[in-house]
């Protein structure tokens, strides 16, 4: 769930798309019936997710244990901006 107030805005999707990079696997993101490519910043912002949106990480590959929790972990802290749920 999207915690931080302004969404899935341009610096949450950096953030977001690096930590991907970090990562061998195949890293998708959904919203809406409409799934992404964590490693394309474009196709994450055309998401639309704002705040209280209820996202479904996927993730394939010979690290996805690591990249799953990494990623969670920054939806969890909020991405370091004001969480208001």
């Amino acid at each position: 769930m999207v915690k931080n107030t302004l969404g899935l805005h341009t610096r949450v999707c950096s953030q977001l798309v690096d930590c991907a990079h970090r990562y061998q696997s195949q890293i998708h993101l959904s919203y809406h019936g409409h799934s992404v490519d964590m490693k394309r910043i474009i196709d994450l912002m055309s998401l639309g997710a704002g705040l209280g949106a209820s996202l479904t990480l996927t993730v394939q590959g010979p690290d996805e244990d690591q990249a799953f929790e990494a990623i969670v972990a920054l939806f969890d802290q909020g991405f370091g901006e004001d969480i208001s749920i």
